[in-house]
């Protein structure tokens, strides 16, 4: 294992189904005819959710072995940690992973990392489950018979037929020592080699080299934007995105007096998303419209005139030439405002946007003056991005030429996300040798001769890089737990070094890279995780106004009919997290859908069509049909039908297997992320699982929002809803300290990083799709989401809501046990082993935060998936309830730690994990009878409130109301 993480910047982070088989149960348990054992072995597999016998069963004893040796950087019940990256896309991003004893449990961002800053994502947050998952493949097989690594190499690398050749697909990388891989592998002359997935990022490249003739990212600093436009970019979704990002949109919105300046959000989209959530502004529109309102964007730019460049007088001519939109009135205020800004605006594109909409977003912020302000350029840090090496047509091509003598996939699952009309599964048949390296079992391995099971990146040694070009080493942190390869041991073998190891393999390739000694840039790079700089910025890349010209001139696709909309899924991303029963589980953000995917429609679009949510329809798409449920959600736009692809995967005895509708088997690749469609009416219903079916605060104060204006006019609004009642007691006990959080609803988007990083410090349990919804899901924290104004253009606000920690906790009052108690601290502490189930703490509870285990999920749980448990925590049995402890745990090691050292607890010595993860910041824990603690000047805001004030249950948690920024232009008309 290689280097700690700095111990300079350690200290506030260093913390330490449902039902069974039938006959598990005694007679007159409450399970449902249709589970079966097969069924909870599917939501076991990746999950803590398997349940055991009746009582309070424990589980069965262990052996405890002691060390023979113990390492020196081990010390019992006292985690470690260590930098590591994670890749996703070609894109790393940094993390601090902790360790007990040898098994990593739990991820947090590392700060060190410009990608994270110290926060995280959801996916990164549920990959340490992933690692344990009991039904990860384990040994080499061909043909489905146990082989070697031997065999594997002497078939793959034997000499080709003539005329043909050997083709390796992998996933795009931005892996320097891999990248390093491929080009030896090229140099054999016989072998071919092909990056592609399915959410890749090829029209933001061809984007590029159409406004500028070559292929660069954009690099936007949303700290420096006062006005920001979204064309259809879900920037702030803390999924496959920088958290860097939201953390700097966060900054721009704090308001922390009425003095402060605020930026303004713009969000045009066909479905509401995590960024549209957050809107000042919102524009509903479909997704090939978003063109025409780019356009109408442009020429209200140039139309206020932006001084002379070469090409742009035709561009302003071709834009103010083209035929009028019906919201040219929306973009006309939208560029006035962007005008208004110059240098200081910014306009965004997203990735399921054609290569158009991201020349016209570069040609507004090049006559915007933004380019070098807000927005900078810089090469991609995925390996030949935007090269023919990303075109899977080659390949396509290669294989019904029978060109192609052998093929190995290296990750991914392109049997099953390839667009329906690549019909890969009957391609791969043609070809004589296939091979396919993969974390998990897939379509793919399945269709494969050879099947390899990938390291997980937690097992091996690797680097990445960051958006910005900033690379970083990825070190193990457990030995390989499956006889497993990494892809750059594959190309490895095939450049003709098949026994190198993952480590050999990145330090022989930084050790040639590094300038200076070696092992002084080896061991700073392990601590920080960063091992360089990032890359420079583009030498100022120039529009070609003429392309744009072009661009702009061309006439607006405008169709009648229904138009399908295809998104990367906030849970399992493109299908490639659907094993993972944290991720399953986790409420959509914006629908509060688990445990599948439907088929979005707004509220117009569903009337139209006589459509509720629940019923099943056949989306058709070019001829091909895939059957889904409806869900009607509010600012969906009318025309739209939107749906997740990730989902019915097809493989048994997975968590994914029968988990919702493949959407991959209508996707053409004529229409990657829309495409026109067709709904029939089918029959029956689909029962879907919500977390939240009801949207109204039906006129109660539960989330208080406000427009910056009227916040200006009255800084104090919020704060009789905070006002303390009279009492007889005191506040709090004198030089004690008093635990309290204040949580920023203008920095909270609802991206749900910290329902996961809750799960999984808290070991919080799984219940199963059946078991959501009988309202019986687990989640210590979940984030309300409301609706207000017309459905079509809804506002919108979120909220996390946790255990409150009331001062006069109405559920202490009636336990009959005592098992819910006050501590000296403030805190509102769980006895477990008090608690006997009556429940009555939940039905007085006014915020619903309290969990009841109904079933004890923790008993028979696979030995694999017990090392996935923080051992700081309970591992709570059957019949007690569960609930938030300000993350207890951490608080209790650090009054420790600082016992033991003498000195009292820093001020955000204790951070508990949902405020770690949260990559706005929008959490802010500690000690609030300290006036000088950072959560104690939070409250000082005239924006603090307690939620349902009028019961007087004076809770610990508070928060600061919602001000927004809309066009008082948009809002006059």
């Amino acid at each position: 294992m290689g280097a700690m993480a700095d111990p300079m910047w350690r200290g506030p982070n260093e913390r330490a189904g449902l039902g069974g088989a039938r006959g598990e149960f005694p007679d007159g348990a409450d399970l449902p005819p249709e589970v079966t054992r097969r069924g909870l072995l599917q939501i076991l597999g990746a999950s803590a959710a398997l349940a055991g016998t009746a009582g309070c069963s424990r589980g069965p004893p262990e052996d405890i072995v002691p060390y023979v040796n113990q390492p020196p950087e081990v010390r019992p019940s006292i985690a470690s940690r260590y930098a590591t990256t994670m890749s996703l896309g070609g894109y790393g991003i940094g993390m601090i992973v902790e360790s007990h004893e040898g098994r990593p449990t739990k991820a947090e961002g590392n700060p060190r990392h410009p990608a994270s800053l110290g926060a995280l994502g959801t996916f990164e947050q549920a990959s340490v489950l992933s690692l344990y998952d009991p039904a990860r493949p384990k040994e080499i097989t061909f043909r489905g018979e146990p082989a070697t690594w031997e065999a594997f190499v002497s078939a793959i690398t034997a000499p080709q037929p003539p005329g043909k050749r050997l083709h390796v697909l992998a996933e795009p990388t931005g892996s320097p020592h891999v990248a390093d891989l491929v080009r030896r592998v090229r140099r054999r002359g016989d072998v071919v080699v092909h990056f592609w997935t399915p959410a890749a990022r090829t029209n933001a490249w061809a984007g590029s080299r159409l406004a500028f003739g070559r292929v660069v990212e954009p690099r936007w600093d949303f700290s420096k934007a006062d006005v920001v436009v979204s064309l259809d970019a879900d920037f702030l979704a803390a999924a496959a995105t920088p958290f860097a990002w939201a953390r700097a949109w966060a900054a721009r919105r704090r308001m922390a007096s009425p003095a402060d300046t605020m930026s303004r959000l713009y969000v045009v989209e066909p479905r509401l998303s995590v960024t549209g959530m957050a809107a000042d502004e919102r524009l509903a529109v479909q997704a090939r419209r978003v063109r025409e309102v780019a356009i109408a964007l442009l020429r209200g730019v140039l139309a206020l005139g932006v001084g002379e460049q070469p090409g742009l007088e035709a561009a302003r001519r071709a834009s103010a030439s083209a035929p009028p939109s019906p919201h040219d009135a929306w973009a006309g205020a939208v560029a006035r405002d962007l005008y208004a800004h110059r240098g200081a605006g910014l306009v965004v594109a997203g990735d399921g946007q054609p290569p158009e909409v991201h020349a016209l977003a570069h040609a507004i912020n090049e006559a915007l003056g933004n380019a070098g302000s807000s927005v900078s350029y810089g090469p991609s840090p995925v390996f030949e991005a935007g090269e023919d090496s990303h075109d899977p047509a080659l390949l396509l091509g290669a294989i019904d030429r029978d060109e192609v003598g052998a093929l190995v996939v290296l990750g991914g699952d392109p049997v099953y996300t390839a667009p329906a009309d690549f019909e890969m599964e009957r391609r791969l048949a043609r070809v004589p040798t296939t091979a396919c390296l993969g974390g998990r079992t897939t379509r793919t391995g399945q269709a494969c001769g050879w099947f390899l099971p990938e390291l997980h990146f937690l097992e091996a040694w690797g680097d990445g890089v960051a958006f910005d070009g900033t690379p970083s080493i990825a070190q193990p942190l457990i030995r390989p737990m499956i006889e497993g390869k990494s892809a750059a041991q594959v190309l490895a073998a095939l450049a003709g070094a098949p026994g190198a190891t993952t480590r050999g393999l990145v330090e022989d390739y930084w050790r040639a890279a590094a300038t200076g000694a070696f092992e002084d840039f080896w061991q700073t790079a392990l601590v920080s995780g960063v091992a360089g700089p990032p890359a420079p910025h583009a030498d100022g890349p120039a529009v070609g106004w003429a392309d744009v010209a072009r661009i702009a001139s061309r006439e607006p696709e405008v169709r009648a009919g229904l138009e399908v909309v295809y998104f990367a899924d906030a849970k399992v991303h493109d299908g490639r997290f659907a094993d993972n029963g944290w991720l399953q589980e986790l409420p959509d953000p914006v629908t509060k859908l688990t445990w599948d995917n439907a088929v979005l429609v707004g509220p117009a679009t569903a009337a139209a069509r006589k459509l509720e949510s629940s019923d099943v329809v056949d989306l058709i798409v070019r001829g091909r049909t895939v059957r889904a449920p409806v869900l009607v959600v509010p600012g969906v736009a009318e025309g739209v039908a939107a749906i997740a692809v990730g989902y019915g995967q097809g493989v048994a005895d997975r968590v994914s297997y029968g988990v919702g509708a493949d959407a991959y088997r209508v996707r053409d690749s004529r229409g990657l992320w829309f495409d026109d469609a067709e709904l029939a009416k089918a029959a029956g219903s689909w029962p879907l699982a919500l977390t939240q079916e009801h949207w109204s605060m039906e006129g109660r104060p539960i989330v208080l929002r406000e427009t910056v204006a009227a916040y200006r006019a009255r800084p104090d609004f919020a704060r009789p809803r905070d006002a303390r009642s009279p009492s007889l007691y005191g506040l709090w006990p004198a030089g004690v300290r008093q635990w309290g959080m204040s949580i920023d609803l203008n920095a909270c988007t609802g991206c749900s990083a910290c329902v996961v990083a809750c799960t999984a410090e808290n070991n919080v349990p799984v219940v199963g799709k059946i078991g959501v919804a009988r309202g019986r899901e687990m989640h210590w924290l979940r984030i309300d989401r409301y609706f207000s104004g017309a459905p079509e253009a809804p506002a919108v606000v979120v909220q996390p809501m946790l255990c409150q920690h009331c001062e006069k906790a109405p559920c202490e009052y009636v336990c009959p046990v005592n098992a819910t108690v006050h501590s000296s601290e403030g805190l509102n502490e769980m006895v477990y082993n008090r608690c006997v189930g009556t429940r009555f703490c939940s039905n007085n509870c006014p915020y619903k935060v309290r969990r009841f285990n109904f079933f004890n999920y923790a008993a028979d749980k696979p030995a694999s998936l017990r090392l996935a448990m923080n051992p700081d925590v309970t591992v709570r049995a059957r019949g007690v309830m569960e609930k938030c402890t300000y993350c207890v745990q951490r608080i209790e090691e650090a009054e420790i730690r600082a016992r033991r050292e003498g000195r009292p607890v820093a001020d955000g010595e204790v951070v508990t994990a949902c405020q770690a993860t949260c990559p706005t910041g929008a959490i802010v824990f500690g000690d609030i009878a300290d006036r000088s603690t950072r959560v104690s000047r939070s409250m000082e805001n005239g924006r603090l409130y307690q939620v349902l004030h009028e019961l007087g249950t004076q809770p610990r948690t508070r928060y600061l109301a919602r001000v927004v920024n809309p066009n008082p232009e948009l809002a006059a008309g």
